[in-house]
């Protein structure tokens, strides 16, 4: 947008590509934001995260800077599991706020305050300006409005998980890409190559953990539901548990 000068932001670029070079020349990503990881989808998940903790932990204007500073995250890195988590956040957000009165009038006024401030600057063009054409093909392949080469390869290669298994019917024991050659962006699938179905259980065991936490009335569970859901919906296209962000 040539809003910061080049000599301040060229580093900052130069910096993110040298150190994904250095994990793989043919591994660059460009165009998508990728914070201080080296894969999009990763710096994503983070955002996600931080949405959480900002929502949670964090009070007063820092709550809000936590919030719009995590939602850009999402928005920078173009991942569309981060945008489908995010989305199922705002919507159980919303709907536990709707039942409390005095929150539900909050999300009223802000919402119509969100609503005619966006309407506005859609009438100016702005919005356009901070979204990459490509974040918008992103999305619409993600929806199933077009074709998107990625996902179809994707589930190509899930099926192939799925036959190689076959060879190992007790799991592979160690990082299934080791033997399979090949890196299955799937968590599920990823962990039944490793353990079979008993490892695919153990982690839906552990993700519906908060239901028995809600039950005992351990505090905060409903948080710890909301972190469950969003790694169900990134274990779909991505490893969530080979990176350090779910720590």
């Amino acid at each position: 947008l040539g809003i910061m000068p080049v000599s301040f932001w060229q580093p900052m670029a130069d910096w993110d590509r040298e150190s994904q070079g250095a994990l793989n020349e043919a591994y660059q990503i460009a165009g998508r934001s990728t914070g201080l990881f080296l894969n999009a989808n990763h710096f994503g998940l983070w955002s996600v995260s931080a949405v959480i903790y900002s929502t949670v932990v964090l009070r007063g204007p820092r709550r809000v800077v936590g919030l719009a500073l995590g939602a850009l995250g999402v928005m920078g890195s173009q991942s569309r599991t981060a945008w489908a988590a995010l989305a199922v956040l705002v919507i159980v957000g919303a709907i536990w706020m709707i039942r409390d009165r005095i929150a539900g009038g909050t999300v009223v006024v802000w919402g119509a305050f969100g609503g005619i401030f966006f309407g506005i600057a859609s009438l100016l063009g702005n919005p356009s300006q901070l979204l990459e054409d490509d974040l918008v093909v992103r999305l619409q392949s993600g929806a199933g409005g077009t074709s998107d080469a990625n996902f179809a390869a994707r589930i190509e290669v899930w099926e192939q998980a799925l036959d190689f298994t076959r060879e190992y019917p007790f799991g592979t024991w160690g990082p299934p890409q080791a033997l399979f050659g090949a890196s299955v962006d799937n968590q599920f699938v990823s962990l039944y190559m490793q353990g079979g179905a008993l490892l695919v259980a153990a982690f839906l065991l552990a993700l519906a953990a908060p239901i028995v936490m809600k039950r005992r009335g351990v505090p905060h569970a409903g948080v710890m539901a909301s972190a469950s859901v969003v790694m169900v919906v990134s274990s779909l296209t991505m490893l969530p548990l080979d990176s350090p962000i779910p720590a």
